[in-house]
């Protein structure tokens, strides 16, 4: 059940924030594949760094294909045992630097400034047990 409403809820963050009229598109599948990517590679840093493991990371998608357009995007921010969803459009450039570079140091910082900088829904969290039963899913 918790995958079912995971994927609910990531709908419901990329409804709200897309544009139909864009070729910028991200569907739960493409969040579904990133998630999967971005935490088998946390893995593997955590496997050459194990100090990092107990600390607070994000990552963030953007469908950025056409860059007269905005991009679309979800951030994820991954603290303790809960994860924080955020989805949001803006410049394709600035989203593309902010993911790059222009990121606070603090990743708990990371949402906020997402939130100052770009046109933004709600955040929504969830437990990590429920991303992990999704993406097995």
């Amino acid at each position: 059940m918790s995958g079912i409403n995971t994927k609910q809820n990531i709908r419901r963050l990329i409804d709200a924030e897309k544009d139909p009229t864009s070729p910028n598109q991200l569907t739960v599948d493409n969040v579904k594949d990133w998630l999967a990517d971005y935490i088998e590679m946390r893995a593997e840093e955590i496997a050459h760094f194990p100090q990092e493991a107990n600390k607070n990371h994000w990552d963030l998608i953007a469908a950025d294909y056409d860059s007269t357009k905005e991009a679309l995007f979800i951030a994820a921010y991954f603290c303790s045992d809960e994860v924080t969803f955020l989805a949001g459009r803006g410049p394709v450039l600035d989203v593309r630097a902010f993911a790059q570079s222009n990121f606070p140091v603090n990743p708990d910082e990371v949402l906020d400034h997402l939130a100052q900088r770009f046109i933004i829904g709600e955040r929504w969290t969830t437990h990590s047990d429920d991303i992990t039963a999704w993406l097995q899913g």
